[in-house]
This record gives structure tokens, C-alpha cells and sequence, in this order.
């Protein structure tokens, strides 16, 4: 085995057949990278890692990974493969509902996509009917939500960079009359993938909500979220 795509304060190291991944402490803003474990001359796997923003005042981070998400599941409504079944964005009984860290969080118009699209959580996204915007957002108040680092991975072959909005709001669902998280993007090429670093800078405001909205044109394949709030 063999490792690579880590750097800064994140590092991993092989021995045998485990792989260890260390972070020493970070004094800066929100880190995601993208670890790739390989065999030699063989297949090759690669892992969302994020670490938190240096803390201040005490602030804690919620990460979840796509099969976090399929894992974590709390209602009745179950994630079908590259399908967004019966879902309707605009009752929320319908939607897809999970934990992560004591945290509940919802979904709309989103499912698994398949292998050849990175298997991650696919958001389904239209620019002009509301009822086709897949979505993302927490059920449990965060107190003072400080950033969101959200990865995505979309096929070489796509022809468009993924677009979609973020919201923010001191009620649940925040939308389109709520405030618009700015973003900053960063990608990497990875075994036939771009994979799509985007980090939220909510700080301005004392947000206790957000919604991932697919407002804009084409779907989403989303690998992880980390959300850090204060405590």
C-alpha cells in the first residue's frame, strides 16, 4: 500500500495493511484533503479528511461522509440509487431524514449515485422548478454556525463545475430570502474525477441553520460535510 494527498497539519502513514492518518493541532480555517490509498500497481481508493478551524471561544465540528449519511438513516424514507423516489420538496414528511454526531439533519430530492458518478449523495438540481431543487439542511439549531466545508466529486467527463447555493438563516430551512453564503473552490484531478473543495465562511451572521439548495443547473455529487459551530 502505498498513500499520498495529504499535507500541513494532516499526514498518513502505512503499516501492514493499516493506514493511519495523524492531524497535528491547526491554527488556521477549516482543512479538507483528499488521501489516496494504493496498491501497487493495482487499484486505488481515496477518502475525504477534514479537520476543523482553530477554535475559538470552543467550537466543535460535525463531519459526515456520504455513507454517513445512507448509514445514518432515522426515518422511514430510505436513499434509492441514482432515483429520487418519492420526495417532495415542498413536504417535509417526505424527505429523507439521518443523525450524525446527535445532530438530525433532512433531505430533498436526493438519492445515491451510482458507482460510475463516485456513489456519493447525488442532489438533484433545476434552476427554474422549485419542486426539482434537491436539498440539504439541519433539523437541530447549531449554535453560531462558523464555516462549512462541503466536498464534492464530478466525473472528468462533466462539463460544468458544480453550482448550487447555500443559505443561512436563524430559522429552519433557510432559502432564497435568507442570507447567501459566499464560497471559496479548490480542485484536484483523482483517479478520473475532479474532486471539488468548497468552503462557507458563515462568520457574519449568528446563523443557527443552513440549507444546501440546488437552485442553479445540474446535479450534485456531494462526498462529505463538516459544519463547525460554537458550543
Amino acid at each position: 500500500l502505498s498513500v499520498s494527498g495529504l499535507s500541513a497539519t494532516l499526514s498518513a502513514a502505512v503499516n501492514g495493511t493499516t493506514v493511519t492518518v495523524t492531524a497535528t493541532e491547526n491554527a488556521g480555517a477549516a482543512i479538507s484533503q483528499t488521501l489516496t490509498i494504493a496498491l501497487a500497481n493495482g487499484n486505488a481508493v481515496t477518502i475525504p479528511v477534514t479537520q476543523a478551524a482553530k477554535s475559538s471561544g470552543g467550537s466543535t465540528t460535525v463531519s459526515m461522509s456520504s455513507q454517513n449519511i445512507v448509514d445514518g438513516k432515522t426515518g422511514t424514507v430510505t436513499l434509492a440509487v441514482n432515483s429520487y423516489g418519492s420526495q417532495l420538496v415542498a413536504d417535509p414528511n417526505t424527505w429523507y431524514t439521518w443523525a450524525s454526531n446527535s445532530v438530525n439533519f433532512a433531505g430533498a430530492r436526493i438519492g445515491v449515485a451510482p458507482a460510475n458518478n463516485g456513489g456519493g449523495i447525488q442532489v438533484q438540481g433545476n434552476d427554474t422548478d422549485a419542486t426539482k431543487q434537491g436539498r440539504i439542511a439541519n433539523v437541530t439549531a447549531l449554535p453560531a454556525i462558523q464555516s462549512m466545508v462541503i466536498v464534492l466529486r464530478v466525473v472528468n467527463t462533466s462539463t460544468y463545475d458544480p453550482a448550487y447555493n447555500v443559505y443561512a438563516g436563524t430559522t429552519v430551512n433557510p432559502s432564497k430570502a435568507d442570507a447567501n453564503i459566499s464560497k471559496t473552490s479548490t480542485f484536484a484531478t483523482v483517479d478520473g474525477y475532479r474532486v471539488y473543495t468548497q468552503t462557507f465562511d458563515f462568520s457574519s451572521g449568528n446563523y443557527t441553520y443552513f440549507s444546501i439548495i440546488n437552485d442553479l443547473t445540474g446535479a450534485l455529487y456531494i462526498d462529505s460535510i463538516a459544519i463547525t459551530y460554537k458550543k
